[in-house]
């Protein structure tokens, strides 16, 4: 395993965490239930203005968005191809097919127009739609006026993976409250983190009661026994992780702040190489708030990208590539893909993530951009 000087996105620990988490363990409550749960989910309601449901993990929070959305085996799910492979998993887990639609060069999420050619070829060969399924890039958002829209047209339940945007919002209206259903991370490199941990979202009460329903093995008490109707998973996040999450919640509007701080001062550091047209950052739609997750910027040739990469991780830095589409990857080159140009693919060979840190100092941000001012 590789050793780095300065990492691409390390947890930071907010200020109440110790102290909870050693509240949760002379609680006695280290299972997953407990008050600190409950707070941790009253947190993120308050925050989102839905239902929240925490669980073990971002993907299965995902897995549960799109069973309550209606996503069944034989449906066809739309997403985009510029994805981590776990929005792919999860619509794998419900024995659906997903179909892969390619990004907008003016924003990097997923077409608005590949995505509506999508759905009306799949309507003419008679597939069912199960979901149209946005991803919220890099602490960035897709377009969901527009994907709103088409999924209200052609009758298609939108459920945003928000794992990437916890804190961002479109206007003032956070991420992860479009969709009928929404998927949070809490991965450890996320913006707040849970060491691992996600949330499951929607304004549907009913909705969340039955997914908390499915992530407790679904299981309801009789005569004193548990009974099973229903296929369960063992999905529910821990109290003692919640603790940790609780004291991560307190602090999120000082990470986002922290985030925009450090945006900023990059692109300060590199005006020049911007100006050159050496280097394009990530582009954010004007009615979106970032939070800014991670920096990410594309070079004009793929080849100063490399060389970027290189001597930033000879010289102690981590940084890795933009996501490698999913069209590209063996697991799924045999998917239905609606581009015309492909851009996914050139964001991935011209795109760079640089190191975002909550404890990120502006001498490292100068050390890394000497660094690639020097490769360019």
């Amino acid at each position: 395993m590789s050793t780095y000087e300065i990492y691409l996105s390390p947890p930071f620990p907010a200020p109440n965490t110790k102290r909870y988490v050693q509240e949760a363990i002379d609680s006695g409550w280290m299972a997953p239930a407990g008050p600190f749960l409950n707070r941790f989910e009253a947190l993120l309601r308050a925050y989102h203005g839905v239902a929240a449901v925490a669980l073990n993990t971002g993907t299965a929070a995902l897995h549960l968005a799109l069973k309550a959305a209606g996503v069944r085996a034989g449906d066809v799910v739309i997403l985009p191809a510029f994805t981590f492979v776990a929005t792919y998993n999860a619509v794998r887990y419900l024995g659906a097919e997903p179909v892969l639609v390619d990004s907008d060069a003016t924003h990097w999420h997923m077409s608005v127009q590949a995505t509506e050619r999508a759905i009306v070829s799949l309507k003419k060969q008679g597939r069912r739609i199960g979901a149209l399924l946005p991803v919220h890039l890099y602490g960035a958002m897709a377009p969901v006026d527009a994907l709103c829209n088409l999924a209200q047209a052609y009758g298609v339940p939108l459920v945003e993976d928000a794992a990437e945007a916890l804190g961002v919002r479109w206007g003032q209206q956070p991420a992860g409250t479009f969709g009928v259903t929404a998927a949070l991370s809490f991965n450890g490199n996320k913006i707040i983190t849970t060491s691992g941990g996600g949330a499951f979202l929607s304004a549907d009460e009913e909705v969340a009661k039955k997914v908390l329903y499915w992530a407790t093995q679904a299981k309801q008490a009789t005569n004193g026994d548990w009974c099973h109707e229903e296929v369960g998973y063992n999905y529910r996040m821990s109290n003692l992780l919640a603790a940790v999450g609780c004291a991560q919640m307190e602090y999120l509007p000082h990470f986002i702040e922290r985030k925009r701080e450090i945006a900023g001062h990059y692109r300060r550091l590199l005006k020049e190489s911007e100006q050159k047209e050496h280097i394009v950052w990530q582009p954010v739609l004007p009615q979106v708030q970032p939070t800014y997750w991670l920096n990410c910027l594309l070079f004009a040739k793929p080849a100063m990208r490399e060389a970027a990469m290189r001597r930033l991780r000879e010289a102690g830095v981590e940084c890795r590539r933009l996501w490698n589409p999913l069209h590209r990857q063996p697991l799924a080159r045999q998917c239905l893909f609606f581009t015309e140009d492909d851009t996914a693919t050139r964001l991935y060979a011209h795109g760079l993530c640089l190191p975002s840190g909550h404890a990120l100092t502006e001498a490292q941000q100068a050390r890394i951009a000497e660094l690639i001012q020097q490769a360019l």
